[in-house]
């Protein structure tokens, strides 16, 4: 019997309680109502070129997991943050380092090195090689610091008190402070949050690193205006006018996260410049924010404080943006 006689939803779940969640052969057969044999088989198929020689009946283990197992061990990382990482027995674990490394295997582990140090390591390089900051003058000893700092002032009992739950929420405000900027969804993606726990994390966290983090807003929304600058390929006056905009009107958007200010600054600046070869709504989906967002702001903030009313968007009130788009010059010197 081969795989083609089972619907695809069938053969996907196999293979994720098997590959994702490293069920047994005789627990999927139990889960998908299949014989373990059928089961076997149907895996056999389509893991045939990922599983490695390590895999049992017990234990699914990919090639993959095994060039990440022996990476880990040749960067000092101990069996236990091994086993976190890939959720496989430290047994397995150490047969393939054994089979991988030979003689070699125990050259590896330094006992000098402490087992958080080494999993906040984990953490920080994972994050740092997604969002991969550019010109950022950081380091994973720098960032240590600063965790450990924040740390000490967690109260006992709080569940961030337990060094890898806050090694994430202590990295996005290390990365503030350093004037490093990243968009939530960016950050949650890179470190493997979701939504709710960052949400709790930033709201439980701040007000113990408040004094650590002087945040240069200015700075940060600097580098969100380039960053759109350099995606979309805009001219120089893009920037200056951008930046220009963010120094007359940024006292009255600060109220706000910085991707929306640098957003509402990119769109003024999109507008006065007559640049159609990216919409507003592009500008708002790259920096992470809702178009509302934006509009709310220009409302509210800009337009209602200057005695201007009944702006509805864009497209349908575009005339009364227009004192705004006066504001600033077509030459504006790049500051």
């Amino acid at each position: 019997m081969t795989p083609k006689t089972f619907s695809k939803s069938v053969i996907n779940k196999i293979i994720r309680l098997r590959t994702k969640d490293r069920y047994t052969i005789k627990k999927i057969s139990e889960e998908v109502k299949l014989t373990k044999v059928i089961v076997s088989t149907i895996l056999s198929d389509i893991l045939k070129y990922t599983s490695s020689k390590y895999s049992t009946t017990h234990n699914y283990v990919s090639k993959e997991d095994v060039e990440i197992i022996v990476e880990l061990r040749k960067k000092n990382i101990s069996l236990d943050i091994i086993h976190r990482r890939l959720n496989l027995p430290k047994p397995i674990i150490t047969s393939i380092l054994k089979g991988e490394l030979g003689d070699k295997c125990k050259q590896y582990y330094s006992k000098n090195v402490p087992s958080h140090l080494q999993e906040f390591t984990l953490i920080y390089n994972k994050v740092v090689l997604e969002i991969q900051p550019k010109r950022a003058v950081i380091s994973v000893g720098d960032c240590y610091s600063f965790h450990q700092e924040i740390y000490t002032k967690v109260k006992k009992f709080n569940k961030y008190k337990n060094s890898s739950k806050l090694a994430p929420i202590s990295i996005y405000f290390y990365l503030k402070s350093r004037n490093i900027f990243v968009t939530t969804i960016d950050f949650i993606n890179a470190a493997d949050l979701t939504r709710e726990d960052f949400r709790k994390g930033i709201k439980t966290i701040y007000p113990l690193c408040g004094k650590f983090t002087n945040i240069n807003h200015k700075a940060i929304i600097y580098s969100l205006i380039e960053k759109i600058q350099e995606k979309f390929d805009l001219p120089e006056s893009f920037g200056n006018i951008s930046r220009g905009f963010f120094n007359r009107f940024g006292h009255l958007l600060m109220n706000t996260k910085p991707e929306i200010t640098a957003g509402v600054v990119c769109i003024l600046s999109l507008l006065k410049l007559k640049i159609h070869s990216v919409t507003l709504l592009t500008i708002c989906k790259t920096l992470g924010f809702q178009m509302s967002a934006a509009l709310y702001q220009v409302k509210n903030n800009l337009l209602n404080r200057i005695g201007i009313k009944d702006f509805h968007g864009f497209k349908k009130t575009p005339e009364l943006v227009e004192s705004i788009l006066q504001e600033i010059p077509y030459q504006v010197s790049s500051v």
